[in-house]
């Protein structure tokens, strides 16, 4: 089977890449809007609006300074948060390139201070910002025509190179790079191009198996995002760095970078199926693989809603997909997710434990049921614990074993001196019982705990 991710090293982005943000899919399917806020939806229409009067080269800026303002509200977590009702774009308000909640936060600090006063000479003096007057002003309507004016309309530096799409070519050939958030315009020596990106990401993984330092590989992957960003490379390598990114996040529990980067790949596979015919029924590599940590990262966050959504788009949109063993594999696993949320709202984690432990033997399934054990394993044994030890006076540990999913008899007891109960079992063995009239206060206390809390829809606890 073609896996869909042999890319090519040989230009900035596949042909059926799209050079722009304007052909970036809007309402594709239910998913998009966790993605999309309603409030950036808006503001990218009208930033596409006002950029009708814009020149040919202005528009290339446009399309750049748009596509930067975004990637960096997503980098950020901004991205919901931000006000974009008053988002301003440098080549349409000429402001630099600056979230709005950002820009708000560095005025509430600077509120206090006295503020000098300047004469209208100097505000005059000032063509370049224009700190006063209305955006629909005559004046401010003609600084605009100027600016857009093809024979006054700024031209790129001949020291930076830009491409038919107006995208940065790069001239960095450094295979290590820290991640510096862009306040300005890229400069070409500081990125990479492809190629050299492509011996990057295996120079990090290599250096990353050896070191597993996480700090380090984040940072490099960054990077290496950036620079196909400001590139605009959207093609099959710009997967394969978002697919190793977020399971090495996923690997190290940050989930608001997986979460920034599972966000992206429903981006870029739609982007790539909807530009190659031969994706139409079939999937990429990793793409199912990816549909099960999307599941098991919403279970985590107990986003009851978008687990339902995922369900009915795997039936609407990939019912008829051809799929191999280890796909079908995976599928069966995500159907078991499915039926393991409803065993978490009605409470029966007997049922819950079961079905995953099946699973165990599964080396593909391994990291999802990792993350499953660290987020919700605990949290279900001490809920299935709370409603033992308020249930009955003794409870045999054998059957203690089975009801909270453990394989052995000595797994269980651990558990139970890691919880602090181990002086509540009357024998040390499979014969001993857990005295719950004595132990189940201090059970109750543990749901009190801030370990029981929510994951936000980040990654956040």
């Amino acid at each position: 089977m073609h896996t869909g991710n042999s890319y090519n090293s040989t230009g900035n982005s596949n042909s059926d890449t799209p050079s722009s943000w304007d052909e970036a899919p809007t309402n594709t399917n239910d998913n998009t809007n966790q993605d999309w806020p309603p409030a950036l939806s808006q503001y990218v229409t009208v930033c596409f609006n006002r950029s009708s009067t814009l020149s040919e080269r202005d528009k290339v800026l446009f399309n750049r300074q748009l596509q930067s303002l975004i990637e960096t509200a997503v980098d950020d977590n901004l991205i919901w948060t931000n006000d974009w009702s008053k988002q301003k774009l440098p080549i349409l308000d000429g402001e630099h390139i600056t979230l709005e909640l950002e820009k708000q936060k560095k005025k509430s600090k600077t509120s206090s201070k006295p503020i000098k006063k300047e004469s209208n000479d100097s505000l005059s003096k000032s063509p370049s910002v224009n700190t006063l007057g209305d955006f629909d002003s005559n004046e401010r309507k003609r600084q605009r025509m100027e600016r857009f004016n093809d024979n006054n309309s700024s031209t790129p530096s001949v020291s930076t190179p830009i491409s038919k799409a107006g995208s940065v070519i790069g001239r960095c050939t450094d295979l290590e790079k820290s991640y510096l958030r862009l306040t300005s315009e890229p400069d070409p020596n500081r990125v990479r191009n492809q190629q050299v990106l492509q011996k990057s990401l295996k120079f990090v993984q290599e250096k990353y198996l050896q070191t597993k330092n996480y700090s380090y590989a984040l940072d490099q992957f960054r990077s290496i995002r950036q620079d196909l960003m400001v590139q605009n490379i959207k093609n099959d390598f710009t997967i394969v760095v978002y697919e190793t990114n977020a399971k090495i996040s996923l690997e190290n529990d940050d989930l608001g970078q997986f979460n920034q980067c599972q966000s992206q790949l429903k981006y870029l596979y739609h982007l790539t199926r909807k530009n190659n015919s031969a994706f139409t029924k079939r999937f990429f590599r990793l793409e199912v693989e990816f549909l099960m940590y999307q599941v098991v990262y919403m279970m985590i966050t107990f986003n009851v809603s978008e687990i339902f959504r995922i369900k009915m788009g795997i039936l609407q949109q990939f019912s008829d997909f051809r799929t191999t063993d280890r796909e079908m594999t995976l599928f069966k696993f995500i159907q078991t997710l499915f039926q393991c949320q409803v065993y978490i709202t009605t409470g029966n984690y007997l049922r819950f434990f079961d079905s995953l432990n099946q699973f165990e033997q599964e080396q593909d399934i391994k990291l999802a049921l990792a993350v499953l054990k660290k987020h919700l394993y605990q949290k279900f044994r001490v809920k299935s614990m709370s409603i033992i030890t308020q249930s009955f006076r003794n409870y045999p540990v054998k059957v203690l074993t089975d009801c909270l999913g453990f394989s052995n008899y000595t797994e269980c007891f651990e558990f139970l001196e890691s919880i602090g109960l181990k002086d509540y079992v009357t024998a040390s063995d499979d014969n001993g019982q857990l005295e719950c009239h004595k132990c189940k206060h201090l059970v109750v206390a543990m749901m009190q705990k801030s370990n029981f809390k929510k994951v936000d829809i980040k990654g956040q606890i």
